[in-house]
């Protein structure tokens, strides 16, 4: 990818730069297989891949304008074309292809959706002459789902993915890559070979996944990349038709120069992906590395991954949940007492602030701040009573309702660097609208060291010839330490936190009602 910026500063120039490349829209596909759009409901071909040629025996100009049907050996013919005009077409992937040339017939698998008005299908060549028994399907992911589902917590449904996974596609390196708050990612299990470096604990920095890529993980759950090496094979289209082929939903689209080139700085030579969801949003990765040679994984291999993929998405709420189980418990019998003693006295503010321990432990804060009318009353270590009045107030100007959380308060609010050593992080609530009254936990400063794949900080590199954009080219072991940051607050302690304040809510409404 190219840039227009200079080292003379004159344009800032970072890895955001990705963000507006149009990757969804490259004009080409990786050449493993080949790319044709068919109008509907002629069938007739509008789009080619210039690899035509190679894969199937036919140039484009014989393709372009030709109905499908002229291609296909005719026993398969009808079928196909019944399969290609069904509202059902992901359900119906692999379709059965026979390409019939000068009497030769060459056998493909067909990938087939419709996206944007138009009818996509590409084949990968088959070795298969029969459609792939469901069978066959099943014995390859029987196993891995039963550990799966019996997985104890995260961490070992995380392994168990990582080899099942590498142990269906044979690639040289298979890991967990998890995404936090703020896009970074870090490796969190891994199953590899010795050739392959270790990757386990390390941390890459956001720039290293452009925004753009993230939202087509989000739409396709599966990449696949056989050779970096590859030379694009762009799509050529009849008169009329050649505006951008949007290949979001393509299997085969070809890949980011700038993407090739991080791989190729990794010392990998293939790689494939499967995205892990939850609760709609991209919670991680699944990536595959193969550091010697081409890997190729078919059709139906990828589909076991994928369906891997999508199990581990259905049981990531739960696995984690169990990994906090017993802490959940505990902040239920907590949140019960605090609510018990909030209804027993008259001034509810009271009967909460007289439960420090519990209001605490809650959400295992060092220190917490109560302000209702007025007045404040703090338990623990909190910043001085005048910080409090400007953060009570900056609280206030803030908009929306729930729960408030922060590990790097400074970052939002820049006056508390002065007092991070008490509340690096906060987590607060109001309770109720029109007000400044707030609920607040504070937790200091935790120093951290974090090990980095390379320096995060050197994400742009420059050719001497000129101001190019590269991606970094180290991905050696780089320790920072991190500071002005606390423990991050975890979910149970988000949840146990918004549990108090509709409790708080109730008791207030509660209150109002008897007067």
């Amino acid at each position: 990818m190219s840039t227009e910026a200079s080292r003379s500063g004159k344009q800032e120039v970072d890895l955001t730069n990705c963000d507006r490349e149009p990757i969804h829209i490259p004009g080409a596909i990786q050449p493993h297989g080949v790319l044709l759009v068919l109008s509907e409901p002629g069938l007739v071909l509008t789009h080619a891949s210039e690899n035509a040629p190679a894969v199937l025996g036919n140039s484009a100009e014989q393709l372009l304008g030709a109905p499908l049907g002229h291609f296909i050996e005719p026993s398969v013919r009808e079928p196909l074309e019944a399969d290609l005009r069904s509202a059902r077409l992901k359900q119906l992937n692999p379709l059965k292809v026979v390409w019939r040339v000068d009497g030769v017939d060459r056998f493909f698998d067909g990938i087939a959706h419709r996206h944007q008005g138009r009818l996509i299908l590409e084949l990968e060549p088959s070795s298969h002459r029969e459609a792939v028994p469901f069978l066959s399907f099943f014995h390859a992911v029987r196993d891995g789902l039963s550990r799966l589902r019996d997985a104890r917590d995260l961490q070992e449904l995380c392994e168990a993915v990582v080899q099942e996974v590498r142990g269906l596609t044979g690639f040289d390196r298979a890991i967990i890559y998890r995404f936090d708050a703020e896009w970074n990612g870090s490796v969190i299990a891994e199953a590899r070979d010795a050739r392959a470096d270790p990757y386990l604990g390390l941390h890459f920095p956001a720039s290293d996944i452009p925004r753009q890529a993230r939202e087509l993980y989000q739409l396709n759950w599966l990449r696949i990349i056989p050779t970096i090496d590859y030379q694009p094979a762009r799509v050529r289209a009849l008169p009329g038709h050649g505006e951008p082929l949007d290949l979001s939903f393509s299997v085969l689209r070809s890949v980011s120069p700038i993407h090739l080139e991080y791989l190729h700085n990794m010392g990998v030579q293939a790689s494939m992906s499967i995205s892990l969801m939850k609760d709609g949003k991209l919670w991680g990765l699944i990536s595959c590395h193969q550091v010697s040679g081409t890997r190729y994984v078919p059709y139906e291999v990828r589909t076991a991954c994928e369906f891997l993929g999508e199990v581990m998405s259905s049981l990531l709420a739960a696995k984690e949940g169990n990994e906090d189980y017993d802490q959940r418990i505990r902040a239920k019998s907590i949140h019960a007492a605090l609510l018990e003693r909030m209804a027993r006295e008259v001034d509810f503010v009271s009967g909460l602030a007289s439960q420090e321990s519990g209001l605490l432990e809650l959400v295992h804060a060092h220190g917490a701040a109560i302000h209702f009318h007025g007045r404040t009353t703090v338990l623990g270590q909190a910043p001085s009573d005048e910080a409090l009045t400007g953060l009570i107030e900056w609280l206030g100007s803030r908009t929306g309702e729930g729960v408030f959380c922060t590990d790097r308060l400074a970052r939002e609010y820049p006056e508390a660097q002065a007092f991070q050593e008490v509340a690096a992080g906060l987590m607060a609530f109001s309770m109720s609208r029109g007000r400044n009254n707030f609920v607040l936990w504070f937790r200091p400063e935790a120093v951290q060291t974090v090990n980095w794949s390379g320096n995060p900080t050197k994400a742009v590199e420059f050719d001497q010839g000129g101001p190019r954009l590269h991606p970094r080219k180290s991905f050696e072991l780089w320790k920072e330490t991190v500071r002005g940051r606390c423990l991050p607050w975890k979910a149970y302690e988000v949840e146990a936190a918004s549990e108090l304040r509709r409790s708080i809510i109730d008791v207030a409404l509660q209150r109002s009602e008897e007067l």
